[in-house]
């Protein structure tokens, strides 16, 4: 009588090799398990029980599939989809003989999320934070990374961090103004892009001492970092102009290369002016320039009809801006003087603000 036994037969250990060594969290990718033999190529007469498995660093495995079916030596898993990023290892353990296969895959979280201020001074320390999240919304706080923060149109030096719990933030410092886009890459993910506007340390505003009213002042203003030096900055500026009561809205300038220039115009007040540089992005960065406003002129009216000798006339003198229109708020004093020999005309002032025309009677000599 002739009997027949089935015995299993041993590989000597497996193979993994997934689809993806990066997959994304959630998303489905193929495991293939390959049986070696001793001489090692593929034991296509293994017939034995494998299960397949995954394990987080620091967790406890879940069952992926078993049974896994083999063919020739081979077994394709497919649609495997692992829940949480971070490092995971997959196992193929022979039920029977306990040998495995293992492969560590470093699982992508489904979002990396930056997030950092809108705006921040040059020389100031400002922090970028990164978050990464797994298919469920959550942090996926077994994730470590690393990941590598990087910045475009300024002198940032790449960072390489990790992440505890999901998450890190790292301090940055930049110089030189303008925007700048910070973004986060691990392998095949990007994270978001944000924009940060690195903003001058100071303005400082250029203007002459003094100008005539109704005229125009030419201003300067520099953009200056924390050394003092000036930026690229490549922001606007809102301009006003403020004198007695009154302030007035001006164009916006617009910074070239850290430094901008803008012709502004005078009121027909007198007086001391205050010409205001506030940043359009951060109001806080403000400076300011203190002009004296004069007269461009005295114009003096005196009767068309010529005056008898020796009779009183009125001569009236009247402080004008450029354009001939009386200005407000001079208060000086002034000399006067005749053509006529041996007549005497004594100095006199400008005491009432809102009647800028002083007038004098004088007889034809030139006296009071």
């Amino acid at each position: 009588m002739n009997a027949t036994a089935t015995a299993e037969i041993l590989g000597v250990g497996f193979t993994i090799s997934p689809s993806s060594a990066t997959p994304t969290s959630g998303q489905p990718f193929d495991v293939t398990i390959t049986v070696q033999n001793p001489t090692g190529g593929t034991n296509t007469r293994y017939n034995g029980t494998v299960q397949l498995t995954y394990t987080p660093v620091g967790g406890t495995p879940t069952t992926i599939q078993d049974p896994v079916t083999f063919t020739n030596g081979g077994a394709i898993v497919s649609g495997v989809r692992l829940p949480n990023s971070g490092d995971v290892s997959i196992t193929a353990t022979d039920t029977a003989t306990n040998q495995i296969g293992q492969a560590i895959l470093h699982v992508l979280p489904v979002s990396l999320i930056l997030s950092g201020p809108i705006s921040s001074l040059a020389g100031q320390p400002f922090d970028v934070s990164i978050m990464a999240f797994d298919p469920t919304g959550e942090r996926a706080t077994a994730y470590t990374g690393p990941v590598m923060i990087t910045a475009n149109g300024t002198n940032f030096s790449p960072m390489t961090v990790s992440l505890i719990n999901g998450e890190a933030t790292v301090s940055g410092q930049l110089k030189t103004a303008g925007a700048v886009t910070f973004t986060a890459q691990d392998t095949t993910l990007n994270s978001n892009a944000i924009d940060v506007t690195i903003l001058p340390w100071q303005y400082v505003v250029t203007s002459p001492d003094t100008a005539v009213a109704g005229g125009s002042i030419q201003l300067s203003i520099e953009a200056r970092d924390a050394n003092g030096i000036v930026t690229g900055y490549t922001g606007t500026a809102n301009l006003t102009y403020s004198i007695g009561n009154t302030t007035v809205n001006l164009d916006k300038v617009t910074f070239s290369d850290g430094m901008a220039t803008a012709p502004v115009p005078t009121t027909s007040t007198v007086g001391t002016a205050t010409i205001t540089a506030r940043d359009s992005t951060n109001p806080s960065l403000t400076s300011s320039a203190n002009v004296t406003i004069v007269p461009d002129r005295f114009r003096i009216d005196v009767p068309s009809k010529p005056p008898l000798a020796g009779t009183a006339f009125k001569v009236t003198v009247t402080p004008v801006d450029v354009n001939g229109n009386a200005v407000i708020g001079y208060a000086g004093t002034i000399s006067a003087a005749s053509s006529i020999a041996g007549s005497i005309i004594t100095p006199f002032g400008f005491r009432l603000l809102d009647r800028p025309a002083h007038r004098r009677n004088r007889d034809s000599d030139g006296n009071r």
